[in-house]
């Protein structure tokens, strides 16, 4: 894969034309946190899509990635345990947070 940088310009811009909307308001008071998810799947989604099957990214591409998926499973695991708890019924008894599967 060839190399490239970015500017904060260049990737205001892509999220723009990702359609990312800055100045959505949210009531709940999350503004920072959807807006950091969308961009996440925003820019990972363009990504896979242009990575090809039998391409190599350099070690510490693919170790961030890694490492990435990592935090963002115990996130998700962690965040459904607490949705499910919240709604009165006992989390462990009904889903166990690690054997939810995320991707493959």
């Amino acid at each position: 894969m060839k190399k490239f940088k970015i500017t904060e310009k260049q990737l205001k811009y892509l999220k723009e034309s990702l359609g990312e909307n800055n100045n959505s308001v949210n009531p709940d008071g999350n503004e920072m946190l959807k807006q950091q998810l969308y961009t996440i799947s925003m820019l990972t989604k363009k990504m896979w899509e242009h990575v090809k099957d039998n391409e190599n990214l350099d070690d510490w591409m693919t170790s961030k990635i890694a490492q990435c998926e990592s935090s963002v499973i115990s996130v998700v695991k962690a965040y459904f345990y607490d949705e499910i708890k919240d709604d009165g019924i006992d989390g462990m008894k009904i889903v166990n947070p690690d054997d939810i599967v995320i991707g493959q």
